[in-house]
């Protein structure tokens, strides 16, 4: 029986312009920033017009809890990039791993 070494190059995802995007799609940012947006202008017009101390209250606190989920899911975010974090890279480098590129141009070449 003849067994084969076969020799597979490193494959480095994103030096042929693949652009996989994100799992965290821009709505997501555009909808908590815009909630985040509207309380503070409810905080401010609490505050300055309305002059509702409770309101006011209830509106910060309501801000620093969306600033802290958007800064949240930035840093997610950023940790899945490609050029970030690059742990996408590292699932997409583990499954690759596990194919058999020999195999695979075999079945098209058939």
């Amino acid at each position: 029986m003849i067994s084969k070494e076969r020799s597979q190059k490193d494959i480095r995802l994103g030096t042929h312009g693949e652009d996989y995007g994100s799992w965290m799609s821009n709505p997501v940012f555009y909808m908590v920033g815009g909630l985040t947006a509207l309380a503070a202008l409810l905080a401010v017009l609490s505050f300055a017009v309305f002059h509702i101390s409770a309101l006011s209250i209830l509106s910060v606190t309501i801000v620093a809890g969306l600033l802290a989920l958007l800064g949240r899911i930035t840093w997610i975010r950023w940790q899945y990039a490609f050029g970030g974090g690059g742990m996408m890279e590292r699932v997409h480098q583990t499954v690759l791993s596990y194919l058999d590129y020999d195999w695979i141009w075999l079945c098209f070449c058939i």
